[in-house]
Parts: C-alpha cells; structure tokens; sequence
C-alpha cells in the first residue's frame, strides 16, 4: 500500500535567495507565502534631509583617533533618515600646540553631516599630553617599535583634567571656549565625558587617586568629581554660546550604576544639563532598560531635573565573532529594529546606535570591530537596509499612548502563553498615521522560528486612517497587504467574543506571522502615492 507523505518542503521563496543566504544566517522570510498577506512591494527610501524630527541617531565615534574614513559613509547615511550623529571631538587632535586650535578636521566632518540633513552633536572628551601628561605614554612607541598604537595611548581617553592640576583645567576651559564659538550656529549639543563611571580605569583613570577608599566611597568621589567637571565645562561652553545644549552622563550601564547616578543627582548634575545619556549594553537590547530607564527619570525628577530629557547615546552589535555575538549580519540588524523600537517605547528622546562604520583594528592581523552597519571597505551591512527602514518608519514619529494593541490568546491551541505573555508591543503615529509594532524579546542570536498569532487593535477612527492594513518587514524592507481582518466595518468571520469588538474603530487581525524582531501594522496611506519609485528602489505598487 503506496504511503501518503503530507510532508512538504516549503516553497522556494520562503528561503533567502542564495546572495542573501549568508546575510540573513539562513533564516527564511517571516512573512512569505501566508494566505493573509499579500506582497505589495519594498517600503521606501527617505533622506536624512527630508525627515524634520526623530529619535534615529548613529555613532561617528573615535574619529578623534582616526580609526576609520568618514568620506566613505556621507553619501550613504545620506539615505536613511537618521537625523542625530554622535561625534567624538578630540582636545589632542584639535590642539597640538597650546593656544592653538585646528579645528579644520571637524569642520569637514560637522559640514558634510549638516549638508545631508544629519545633526551631529559634540560629545567633548579625553586629555592632552600638553596638558595631562602620563609618562608612560611618553615612550610607549619608543618601548614598542612597529606596534599600532593602542587607543587610550593614541587618545589619552581616560585623562582626566581635575586630575592634573589647575594648569589643565584653564587648558579644557579654553579649549571648550574656542569650540563652542568656532562652532555657534553649527553644533547645538554637547556632551561632557564618556563613560566617567568606568574608574579607575577605561575613560576614568584615577591614577590612584582615592585608592585607600571602599568601592562605595570611591564611586562617590569620582561621581562627585565629575559634577564638577560638568560645571566647568558647562559654563566655559554656554559662556561661549549661550544657546548651547549640555549632555551629562554618558554612563556605562553595564553594571547598571545606580549607586552612581544617585550620587550624580545628590551633587547638582541636574542643575547643569539639559539631557542625560546613558548606554544599555548587553546581548539582549531590551534586557533592564525599562527598569534603568525609570530609575533614570525617577533620580532626574526627585532632584529638580524634571527638565532633563533623557538620550540613548551609544549601544550596538557586532559582526564580529566574539563570546557574545556570532558575527551574524542577520543578528545586527535585529538589534538595531529592536534598540531603537525598544528605546522609543520606553520615551527615549534620541536614540543612538554604534556605530556608522567600523573602526580599524588596533592588533596587527585582526578584523574591524565589526560595529559599524557599513564595513570598512565602505559596504553597506544588512544592518544598513534595516536602518533605511526604521529611518522611514520614525520619520515624525509621536508616541501615541490614547492607541490600543494587545496580542489575543483566547482558544489558542499552545502549551504555553509565555511568549505571547512577554510580547513587545508598541504604538506610534507617524505623520498622524497609527503604527503598531509587535515581536518577541528572545535573544537575538537563537533567531527564533517564525509563528503565529492574533492581535487586536483600537483606533480613534475619527482622525486615525486604518482603511487598508500593511503589515512591514524592517530587515527585509518588505511591505505586505493584509487581506483578511475583522472589524465593525469590515463585518466579522468568527462571532466576537468580547462587547468592544463590536464597537467602531476596533480590529482584530488573525494568524499575522510574529518574529524576534519588530513587525509593523500601518495603513497604506503611511506610503507615497501608487506608483512612486524612490532612485528604482521601493514603493512598487501600480
């Protein structure tokens, strides 16, 4: 008797193309060949220039150690919306002779950023050997002939002025001066340190300073210490444009600094800043920002900084084969939807990812390091179509807290509701448009296995348009119809099961495939008109 095998391979298209195979770690399209969707075509491209405001920023990091070419990413970031730059300034590339400022490099890099519709904002930092001396560098090429030279000796990054006497301190007041002036009209942010919560080493070194106190103790001090340092150079910038804008923090989370953000709000820091930045490393881009987020914004208000806005201001994923990451293109891009999804979610102002391109190896032999969403031969990554897209997405983006959005699991056929339980779901307007995100907050380096859920959704159909339903990829840049879907309009397939369900304005969409990174529910209208084509890419529909 001949056996019925029900088993089939999945179609052809529902595997990433052989080009892409690498790219997308042979992961199959979420949302190919589901009988409720229907492909419309690829979502749009936007210029920077072209969005008026967004979260969406990107880090233009360590060019004060001219760790990679800028030339090679303008025309591309040109293209994805993104509005913020994080720029690394650099006191011992701009003065090399004391008094005088060379400042021709950053000109070069604040105009091009500007000419393309990007903000870039200074973030002021590291020492000067005219001014912060450490011996050991003196010599270190001396000590290792034919080796690179490592990046806290080529920046003097952790040098910190306080430490170095009042000679110092006059020589990074001066400095801030004839930046903010040179820069007035140009550069409205600036941000004071990286990282100052890394001491005694990394971007805070003590030199021994405070070494006969307890960790407590010393946290305190260096927190206490680096107040000051953001008044000095509060002052020194605002007395030089006093339109100006102050960024404090800068704080590595990784260890989640609540001892020291309470100490950085116990001395004053709110009464200096208009923004504090705060960078929530970690495999998982969503792990404890919500919980570090509100204790940012509960230390801020308790201590008159209810004015502070509070930025994202570095975060990324590398390409680079490490202890946490796999290398993974595909794995990249999932953070970068994920990170800037998660931090609007949370209310994040601004919102950037490291980093633009990556950065030469420091170690003869060695890879980039992998950060950057373009390589360093100046190749788009997988990451940089993703950021296309939520460049798009973001344009003008509101939060929109009055919409609805719930994953509904009523009858559904599982052993466990914990991944709908734990689902990310978010909702904005863009342009007056409602946006609806949903995914699962796994780790992004198991890529999770596509499935399925229902979701509902309320809008106030009044003023939200949500005629014709799209459901978008962000990573593949794929826009889908949805086809089936119930509302009071719509008329209903399977009876309700709750009263609201019969009221105007809600939806319920059944079967939508749900991935570990974010998919997004719009209306068609969010779109340019049928038939527009942005440079032979994008919207397809005739």
């Amino acid at each position: 008797m001949k056996k019925n095998h029900e088993f089939k391979l999945p179609p052809g298209n529902a595997m990433p193309k052989s080009g892409d195979a690498v790219n997308y770690g042979l992961n199959r399209n979420p949302l190919a060949n589901r009988p409720n969707l229907e492909y419309l075509g690829n979502l749009p491209e936007t210029t920077s220039g072209a969005v008026s405001n967004s979260i969406i920023g990107i880090g233009y990091e360590t060019l004060d150690r001219d760790t990679f070419d800028p030339e090679l990413t303008y025309e591309l970031m040109a293209n994805t919306g993104v509005k913020w730059a994080r720029v690394q300034t650099g006191w011992l590339k701009c003065e090399t002779q004391k008094g005088i400022y060379e400042f021709s490099w950053l000109d070069k890099i604040a105009d091009s950023l500007l000419a393309i519709g990007i903000r870039p904002w200074f973030s002021v930092s590291f020492g000067n050997p005219l001014y912060t001396p450490v011996a050991e560098y003196e010599t270190w090429e001396e000590d290792h002939p034919g080796q690179p030279v490592p990046h806290n000796v080529r920046g003097y990054v952790g040098e910190v002025p306080l430490y170095h006497g009042p000679e110092a301190v006059a020589g990074w007041e001066s400095y801030l001066d004839a930046l903010a002036r040179h820069f007035t009209g140009r550069i409205t942010h600036y941000e004071i340190w990286n990282e100052p919560n890394t001491a005694p080493f990394g971007f805070w070194q003590t030199h021994g300073r405070y070494s006969n106190c307890d960790r407590s103790e010393f946290e305190a001090n260096c927190a206490r210490d680096y107040v000051e340092l953001v008044k000095i150079s509060a002052r020194a910038i605002r007395e030089a444009d006093p339109a100006a804008k102050i960024i404090g923090g800068a704080i590595s989370l990784a260890l989640d600094a609540c001892f020291y953000i309470r100490n950085l709000v116990e001395n004053g820091i709110a009464g200096h800043i208009d923004a504090l930045t705060f960078h929530p490393y970690g495999c998982n881009p969503e792990f404890g920002l919500r919980e570090r987020f509100e204790n940012l914004r509960h230390e801020l208000d308790a201590h008159g900084g209810c004015h502070v806005a509070i930025w994202q201001g570095e975060e990324g994923y590398a390409t680079r084969h490490s202890i946490v990451a796999s290398g993974s293109e595909y794995v990249q891009a999932k953070c970068l939807t994920r990170r800037y999804t998660a931090d609007f979610r949370c209310g994040v102002e601004m919102s950037s990812f490291f980093m633009v391109m990556d950065k030469k190896a420091y170690k003869p032999g060695a890879d980039g390091c992998g950060h950057g969403v373009i390589d360093t031969a100046g190749r788009p990554k997988l990451a940089y179509k993703a950021l296309q897209a939520m460049g798009y997405l973001f344009d003008s983006a509101e939060r929109a807290d009055d919409l609805y959005l719930r994953v509904n699991i009523h009858g559904a056929p599982l052993m466990s509701h914990l991944r709908h339980i734990s689902m990310c779901l978010g909702k904005f307007r863009r342009k007056g448009i409602p946006v609806f995100s949903y995914y699962v907050p796994e780790n992004p380096e198991l890529s999770l296995e596509p499935g399925l859920l229902d979701l509902q959704i309320w809008v106030d159909d009044s003023r939200d348009r949500l005629e014709e339903p799209v459901l978008i990829d962000p990573i593949r840049r794929n826009v889908y119809a949805i086809k089936d879907f119930e509302s009071c309009s719509q008329g209903f397939k399977y009876p309700p099961i709750g009263f609201d369900e019969n009221v105007r304005g809600f939806f319920t969409f059944h079967e939508l495939p749900f991935i570990d990174y974010p998919l997004f529910i719009s209306d068609k209208a969010i779109f340019p008109h049928k038939g527009t084509v942005t440079k032979g890419k994008g919207w397809t529909i005739h």
